[in-house]
């Protein structure tokens, strides 16, 4: 039940910050159902650690990728940048700053799912 009670809490920040245009809609329900499942690891002594871990992995690689986009912008900008890539390419509707979040969330996921995995293995399941 704790693991519901966090996946659900962890649902409304994630829909404020998709009210606040912070947010896209897939990370808004795969980040608490990944959650939810992390908190599905049977006799462990804390039931929210693979969350917590979860949680952690995800915000450490999509910071990580969310400074390497900004990176990339700010030598896109320099006065030194001069690549044919670049001329005459429309932007995107959402502009350069987007964040493809999906892939933390992928990694936090695979965290999860190995230390699922290995519970069940132990078990001998």
């Amino acid at each position: 039940m704790m693991a519901l009670a966090i996946s659900g809490l962890i649902f409304i920040i994630c829909a404020g910050l998709f009210a606040l245009n912070m947010m896209g809609g897939g990370d808004v329900k795969l980040i608490p159902a990944v959650a939810l499942w992390a908190g599905s690891l049977p006799n462990a002594a804390q039931p929210t650690a693979l969350i917590l871990n979860f949680l952690f992995i995800t915000a450490l690689v999509g910071g990580l990728i969310a400074a390497f986009i900004l990176l990339k912008n700010r030598l896109k900008t320099s006065k030194y940048y001069h690549s044919s890539d670049n001329l005459n390419v429309p932007r995107s509707k959402k502009g350069t700053n987007a964040v493809p979040y999906g892939v933390g969330i992928a990694f936090g996921g695979l965290y999860v799912a190995f230390h699922l995995a290995s519970a069940l293995n132990v078990k001998g399941i």
